[in-house]
């Protein structure tokens, strides 16, 4: 050995060694939490596009049910109707 290197006790060794082996877990952990990060994304962009299709559909039946409910008015009149008894009721002027 040169003289101006020492030797590490053992204990020494197996100390650095061990926070050697923190670092690599905690690394692994970092790429795990990536990896989880980027597929949450992922999941995301996907329930917010569906979000949209379904913001875009319930204006379609808003629009649909409007339709028929001018249809109905122009056909009977004024009224409401009961979807249990499937009988329009008309009001009475």
């Amino acid at each position: 050995m040169k003289k101006d290197e020492v030797k590490l006790t053992t204990d020494e060794v197996s100390e650095i060694l061990e926070l050697n082996n923190e670092y690599q877990n905690i690394l692994i952990n970092f790429g795990q939490l990536h990896l989880q990060k980027i597929h949450l994304e992922k999941e995301l962009k996907n329930i917010s596009k569906l979000e949209d299709e379904y913001h875009i559909s319930y204006a379609e039946i808003e629009k649909q049910e409007k339709n028929f409910k001018d249809r109905i008015t122009r056909k009977y009149g004024e009224g409401e109707i009961n979807l249990e008894s499937g009988i329009y009721h008309q009001k009475i002027k």
